[in-house]
């Protein structure tokens, strides 16, 4: 995992042209949304797959909205892999001792 800063209009817009120029299928789910005044954010867990039938990746995105003269602005967006909680990634048979 490596943190790249990306700074400037231009340089923000490459960046999104050559992520979402491969297309890969994001679909939202679990997402809960908060109003308060002129302020929105969504938080939901965003499903990727490149395709039908290809394995998919889940991450958990943030994305923060404000309205202006009545239109909502997406003004922030973060999104970041999920951490698995234990018990998915460690499945054993419950008939045996799982120290063994």
């Amino acid at each position: 995992l490596y943190l790249v800063q990306i700074t400037g209009r231009e340089n923000v817009l490459n960046s999104w042209n050559g992520i979402l120029g491969q297309s890969p299928d994001i679909r939202p789910d679990n997402a809960q949304l908060v109003v308060t005044g002129d302020t929105a954010w969504v938080m939901n867990e965003e499903v990727i797959s490149n395709g039908v039938g290809q394995p998919s990746s889940r991450c958990m995105a943030t994305n923060i909205f404000v309205n202006r003269q009545g239109q909502w602005k997406l003004v922030h967006h973060q999104g970041g892999p999920m951490i698995v909680p234990q018990e998915f990634v460690f499945q054993t048979d419950s008939t045996k001792d799982p120290l063994m």
